[in-house]
Parts: C-alpha cells; structure tokens; sequence
C-alpha cells in the first residue's frame, strides 16, 4: 500500500514583506479587508496562484503582511501536510493568519495515475480545519480562511448566506482595487503563473550574444581593459552600472560589456559580499524621504535579472546569488527563490546560494537576514581591515575574481536539496 507524500518543500514560496521603521521592504503593506488581502496575495508571490493553498502571516492590531507562503494543493489526503504547513512558518513572527484556497478553476490532471486536486473550494473544508489547527498549536491564530476561483471568493469560516453566499462573492470591489493599485505603485507587478516567471530568468537563446559576453568576460577577467583594482573601487564601479538609468525599449538594458563587467566582479567573493552590503543598505532605507529612493533598487534589480540571463555557462551562481537576495530583500521572494535554482544549476555547491535558499525555505523575515549583513561591516567584506591600500596589494584580497565559463547550458545537475517538481507527479513510498 502507499500513500501520496506531501508536496513539500517545492514549490514552497516563502514571501516575507515589510514596511515601515528600520526593515527592509517595498511598503507597509497592510490587510483592510478579505477582499484587499485576495487581490494583495499575487502581487506578494509576483504571480497568480492556482491549485494552490496561501497563508498569509499578520502581526499587530494593524494586520500588517510579515509573510505570504504558498504551497501545492494536495490531490489526496497527505498525512503531515498541515504539520508541514505551520512548521514552515514558525520564524515569520506573526500572531495571525488568513489561509486562502484556490482550487483550479478546471480539471488540470494530465499525468496517468495522477489525480488533479479537486475544483469544488467545498472539497477543502476538512484540510483547511487541519491546517487551522496546525497554525494554532504555532501560535497563530486563525484570522479567516478563504477560498478563490474564478473571480470569486468566499469563506469557510461564514454561514451566513447574505454575506457570503454558496457562489461567493466578486472580487473587483472597491478594497480589492486600492490594495493592487497601491502594491503595483510599490513596484510589485504579476507575472501570469509560476512558470512565467521561471522563463523570465531563462537563459537567452542568442548565440551571437553569448559570444559577445563570453568575448568580454575575457577581456575583463584577463586584463585586457582597465578596470579598479580595490574591491571598494570595484563595487562603487558595479553599483553604478546597476543604476544606471535605461531605456526600456532597447532589447538589451545592458551592453556586453556591462554584463561581462558585472559577472567578473561578483566572481570574486569580497567584491560580492560588498555589493549585497550595499543593497541592503539601500532596502532599508527605500522609505519616502531616503536618498536612494526606490527606483535605484528597481534598476539594480532589472539589470541583475538581464545579467542572469545573459550570463554564460560557469559565470551564473554569483549573480544570481546576488539577484535572490535584492528579489527577496524587495518583496519577491518567489522570484528570489528561481534565481536561486538558476544559481545552484549552474554550481551546485555555490555556499551563499544554499544559504539563502535554507533560509527563505525556513520561512526566515528577510529582515533578520538584512540584520546579519549589518553585523558585519562594509570595510570587513571588503576585506579593508588592514587598510585599503593592504587590500590592493594582498594577493589574497584581489578584487576581481576569476570564473571558467562553460557552454551556455548548466555546468552539471543541481543536487540541491528540494522536494518533488509538481510537473513530476506526486512520489509514494510503500
């Protein structure tokens, strides 16, 4: 006999957002209503979830949004599922939570032998009690818990039919409008599906481009062109790049030598370390009045994600290292965590990238990570402690690192550890 194992931890987004004080974060994003947190929750993962179960993790009297997990619905009774659930939320720091179902709006079973989860949000009732429960014995109390399919929603925890009738309710009202008018306005856009936007950090297909970057890769990481020699030189040069303001209607934001300035630099760990310092900064300090203001972490964010598709075989892990944590510092903690399968496919046992993934898979605030950072200052991941004029010189503390690029496909398969591709089926043991 078998039985289906949950489908844990993949794909598992944890999506930590804050606002407001010292944290790093896009807006204080605050929960008005059921049907402002429904319209909030695909802006919060950067996509639009189905077949799926949402929680959303509030704290205080103002329900303020600490983090939005989403997680594959089961097609059969999975034992360990709930636990599952409320074990990945244990760091988020919350006293509340709204659990959302979106059942799929048809019957998307493609696979012989797999069942497709079930359309009817009714079919949810008794997985949603066990998941209540599960959260309660974590200390979160359950707020409400909701179903959404087909423009409509609904709760499990209402009977009354005037409020909440057995069809739901619209969801275009008032509330839902002014939540995704102010999250678009915090720079947190909606890809279609997941798979949108794993295709939106593919590699590009352009044969006449890579041999462009892979040219002047060379040339960098060789000598060829004149470049900064101390780390600090080198990331106010990469920083800069990254800001750059662009124009959007070229093909490519960033020149070929651009990427290939940018993939050298973040081959060497100082220089990498230094930039994340730097960014972290900057998110913190995205609030109104800040001297960066939030368009400079959008650009750098933008260019890191062309650089990761850009970038060639054996050069992808730092900078998409480096593009998980500005996504997951901003608010994109999905988006994050693809950036990450990038990295780890291209070098499996690239340290930063497990880290991370260990962290936001353990439902860990991206602020306690922006704290770490700060535990550490800028001159020592730029390695100045004996001076900068020692860092310039010490052989150990060379500023640009050097990278053995490949073809444009992953160096060999990840051996990350994640649970099962939903794609794949559901596993059994016997």
């Amino acid at each position: 006999m078998t039985e289906p194992v949950p489908a844990l931890p993949d794909p598992f987004e944890d999506l930590p957002t804050t606002g407001g004080g010292p944290d790093p974060g896009t807006a204080a994003i605050r929960v008005t209503g059921p049907s402002a947190l429904i319209a909030s929750v695909p802006h919060l993962l950067g996509f639009r979830p189905t077949a799926s179960l949402v929680v959303v993790v509030l704290s205080g009297e103002r329900n303020q949004v600490r983090v939005t997990a989403r997680i594959d619905l089961p097609t059969a009774p999975a034992p360990g599922y709930a636990a599952g659930v409320a074990g990945r939320l244990t760091r988020a720091r919350g006293d509340q939570a709204v659990v959302v179902v979106y059942p799929p709006d048809t019957d998307t079973g493609t696979e012989p032998g797999r069942a497709a989860p079930p359309t009817d949000p009714a079919a949810y009732a008794d997985l949603v009690d066990e998941v209540a429960a599960a959260l309660t014995d974590r200390d979160l109390a359950l707020r409400d818990a909701l179903w959404v399919q087909a423009g409509r929603w609904g709760s499990y925890l209402c009977s009354d039919p005037g409020c909440c009738p057995a069809e739901g309710r619209p969801l275009d009202d008032a509330d839902a409008l002014r939540a995704r008018s102010s999250l678009v306005l915090a720079g947190l856009g909606v890809m279609p599906d997941r798979q949108a936007l794993v295709e939106s950090l593919a590699p590009e297909a352009d044969a006449s481009d890579e041999a462009a970057v892979r040219a002047a890769l060379h040339r960098v990481t060789t000598g060829q062109v004149v470049l900064p020699l101390t780390p600090r030189a080198v990331v106010d040069e990469v920083a800069a790049v990254l800001a750059r303001p662009r124009v959007r209607a070229a093909r490519h934001l960033l020149t070929a030598h651009e990427v290939a300035l940018v993939l050298g630099a973040l081959a060497g760990i100082r220089v990498r370390d230094g930039l994340m310092h730097r960014l972290t900064d900057h998110a913190r300090n995205r609030g109104p009045g800040a001297g960066a203001g939030p368009d400079l972490l959008v650009r750098a964010e933008q260019a890191l994600s062309e650089c990761t598709r850009r970038a060639v075989g054996g050069a992808v892990a730092p900078v998409a290292t480096v593009l998980a944590a500005v996504a997951w510092l901003t608010g994109s903690g999905a988006r994050a965590l693809v950036a990450l399968d990038r990295a780890l496919d291209d070098d499996p046992g690239y340290t930063l990238a497990h880290l991370l993934r260990a962290a936001i898979d353990g439902g860990l605030p991206p602020q306690q990570w922006a704290t770490w950072i700060d535990e550490v200052s800028l001159a020592q991941c730029l390695g100045e402690e004996s001076g900068p004029e020692q860092a310039a010189t010490d052989p150990t503390r060379v500023a640009w690192g050097s990278t053995s690029v490949t073809g444009r496909g992953s160096r060999r398969r990840s051996r990350r550890r994640r649970g099962p591709d939903p794609s794949a089926g559901d596993p059994s043991v016997a």
